[in-house]
């Protein structure tokens, strides 16, 4: 298998990129790497089968799904809901970030620092993701269509409420750029949100502050390319075309959380992702 997968990886590498050989080897990297965590997911699943059936801890939230919201990932091994994820920090032009990922009992613990990449003059970024393997097909989320006019829950924790970079963002299998733009990878959904204070607290970021058509240089849809001066456009009555939608919301494909186009260090726990109404939410989080 891992013969196969260096393959795969050498016949793709570099395929479209700017980079150089430097980037290319970071894609290689990049791949075993994905490969090796998916085989450890894989194997611990499988051991996981052989565990007692209620294996959840005494006092663990339950992720029943009820009408007022859905879970769609969690960290404490809950059916349904628990996937293997894997930080990623800008690794081609040389960018300076780095992150790291950590599953902590039953949080995942996501820290790094943001730099500023030397070629572009401009804060890269650090990511989470939900992953999968070379030879599977996507995660499959729950179906969160019913909240399209509500707002995806983030139950969190932070240490820096100070950082202005954190971003959410969400694949969907339907999903699509808008022509013009730049992109290096798939088309997903992403919106800012702010954590006020270190207390653990749910978060909304209203699906209306997401944007498929984000610039890949600094994260925002409201910011003009360097390169060749595309402009991007968030959600709005004007621009529906770029807002998520109910059959988005059906067919979510991944979860990201970003530290992205801001310098600073980072520290967040995240507990659990899911979806709901919006409720008294006050306002766009995004600045």
């Amino acid at each position: 298998m891992g013969r196969a997968i260096v393959a795969l990886a050498l016949l793709n590498v570099g395929a479209g990129r700017p980079d150089g050989l430097w980037g290319k080897l970071k894609m290689v990297d990049e791949l075993l790497a994905m490969a090796k965590d998916q085989v450890k997911f894989e194997v611990q699943n499988q051991k996981l089968k052989f565990e007692i059936k209620d294996s959840k801890p005494r006092g663990a939230p339950s992720h029943e799904q009820g009408e007022d919201q859905v879970t769609l990932a969690t960290f404490d091994k809950a059916k349904g809901a628990t996937y293997s994820w894997r930080a990623m920090s800008d690794p081609v032009m040389g960018g300076r970030s780095h992150s790291s990922f950590e599953v902590e009992g039953s949080e995942g613990h996501f820290k790094g620092t943001c730099a500023v990449v030397p070629k572009l003059e401009a804060p890269g970024f650090c990511k989470v993701g939900t992953q999968h393997s070379l030879f599977s097909s996507p995660p499959h989320f729950a179906n969160a269509s019913r909240f399209s006019e509500g707002a995806l829950y983030l139950d969190v924790e932070t240490k820096t409420p100070e950082y202005e970079g954190f971003m959410v963002a969400f694949g969907a299998a339907n999903a699509k750029h808008p022509p013009g733009a730049m992109h290096h990878s798939p088309p997903s959904f992403k919106a800012g949100f702010k954590v006020t204070g270190t207390a653990r607290t749910t978060v909304k970021v209203p699906f209306s502050s997401f944007s498929v058509d984000w610039s890949d240089f600094t994260g925002r849809c409201d910011t003009k390319d360097p390169n060749n001066g595309y402009q991007h456009h968030c959600c709005s009555a004007e621009r529906p075309d770029v807002c998520p939608a109910a059959d988005n919301l059906d067919k979510i494909s991944s979860l990201e959380i970003w530290a992205e186009g801001v310098a600073g260090d980072f520290d967040i726990k995240i507990f659990s992702i899911g979806a709901g109404p919006l409720e008294d939410h006050r306002g766009p989080l995004m600045i």
